[in-house]
């Protein structure tokens, strides 16, 4: 998991988006991006470790996707954040599957490893297909 957390920084870094990881006041701080800013800020004691490179990913996808202000992590609600999740997916799927042969490719093994939420798995699943293709 480490090694996909330094990639999806790696990829802020190449994009000129600063990455911000450490404690937060609880480990159900939500991460955040400022958008104006191009820099994300990373809860490092997540409740849910597994869950931190879609985080990344996520708010990677706000800043690429050109929202404005300071947003904070909630994977749930609207079209803003439907769109940082399919963002997230699109750098989180490649990263993921690169060493993965089609055939091993397991959308609930990835949205597991990830801790992804349930609502994503058909998203997901468009993702890697695509990647196969």
């Amino acid at each position: 998991m480490n090694d996909l957390l330094s990639r999806m920084i790696n990829i802020a870094l190449d994009d000129h988006i600063g990455v911000i990881i450490q404690p937060m006041k609880t480990p159900f701080s939500v991460p955040m991006s400022d958008c104006d800013s191009r820099m994300v800020l990373i809860n490092s004691i997540w409740h849910q470790p597994r869950e931190l490179p879609f985080q990344l990913a996520h708010e990677i996808g706000h800043i690429e996707n050109g929202d404005v202000g300071i947003l904070r992590y909630s994977p749930y609600e609207g079209r803003m954040e439907m769109a940082a999740n399919m963002y997230g997916l699109s750098l989180l799927v490649p990263a993921y599957f690169q060493d993965v042969d089609q055939e091993n490719a397991n959308v609930d093994v990835f949205m597991n490893a990830l801790a992804l939420p349930s609502c994503l798995r058909d998203a997901a699943e468009q993702k890697i297909l695509e990647y196969y293709k």
